[in-house]
């Protein structure tokens, strides 16, 4: 779901900008073999891939929070994060999906 709405939001931003300019959309997106015609696409595809490395980047440093974390002391962290049925299996990965839960919060309201 995520990425299908990053996709959406990225054919919005190219429809803003090729709007803005289309002369000047077309030479920055546009290949000369097909003459500007496959810019709108590689517009969308280049957005949406930078939108998606930040995710992974957001997602490895959530990681390394929580391994730091949980280093520093384990057994609180598996109190603060694991859940009873688990008895603390889970915790790592609800502590990452909570801090990168938190970013993109802070992303949408940016």
């Amino acid at each position: 779901m995520r990425r299908r709405a990053s996709s959406t939001n990225a054919a919005q931003d190219c429809k803003a900008e090729r709007a803005e300019d289309p002369d000047a959309f077309q030479a920055t997106y546009g290949s000369e073999q097909s003459q500007g015609r496959n810019a709108f696409g590689k517009c969308v595809s280049t957005k949406a891939r930078d939108e998606v490395e930040e995710d992974v980047t957001a997602f490895d440093n959530a990681a390394k929070e929580c391994k730091t974390e949980r280093e520093a002391d384990a057994d609180a962290f598996r109190e603060t994060y694991g859940s009873e049925q688990s008895k603390g299996k889970n915790a790592l990965g609800k502590c990452v999906s909570s801090k990168v839960k938190h970013t993109e919060d802070d992303d949408t309201t940016s």
